[in-house]
């Protein structure tokens, strides 16, 4: 079985109505350099083929088993009540250092802690090159960065985390 990340399962519903780069950039509502290297990842596992029709590169599904990617969402309890305390002094809550500063304001978010961020969520259940790979998709779609820039950043960055 097949897993399909997030962005992938978007671009494989797409290819379900649209065979071309184009229309599933469309469909899925992506940018082409995501969709085509999206399209490159699920060729590579077996979920997509691809064939020239003339000058254009079609896509299609293959027959291969494959688990689409779900969002999971917690449910929260509906009955539970809430206590309200009153304090008559102000309590400061405990600040991530590295989100603020001292005096409590938010510090400036970088692109550098970004992908701090993704290689520390996914440095643990895949392996160093998938996880280079998925982050560096997450710099070019997420952030915005060049392939070449996104790769600089999680190279870096990859054993600070």
């Amino acid at each position: 079985m097949i897993k399909l990340t997030k962005n992938e399962t978007a671009v494989y519903a797409a290819i379900e109505t649209a065979t071309t780069v184009d229309d599933i950039t469309v469909i899925a509502d992506m940018k082409k350099a995501a969709v085509l290297g999206v399209l490159a990842s699920m060729v590579k596992k077996g979920a997509a083929q691809s064939a020239m029709d003339g000058e254009v590169k079609m896509y299609s599904r293959t027959e291969a088993e494959v688990e689409l990617f779900v969002v999971q969402v917690a449910e929260q309890p509906q009955d539970t009540p809430t206590v309200e305390v009153e304090s008559e002094e102000p309590v400061q809550p405990n600040l991530d250092p590295n989100k603020f500063k001292k005096d409590g304001t938010p510090r400036k978010v970088t692109n550098a802690m970004l992908i701090r961020e993704e290689i520390a969520k996914v440095k643990e259940t895949m392996s160093k090159e998938e996880a280079i790979a998925h982050v560096i998709m997450f710099g070019m779609e997420v952030i915005g960065q060049s392939k070449q820039l996104a790769k600089k950043y999680v190279t870096e960055n990859y054993d600070k985390v």
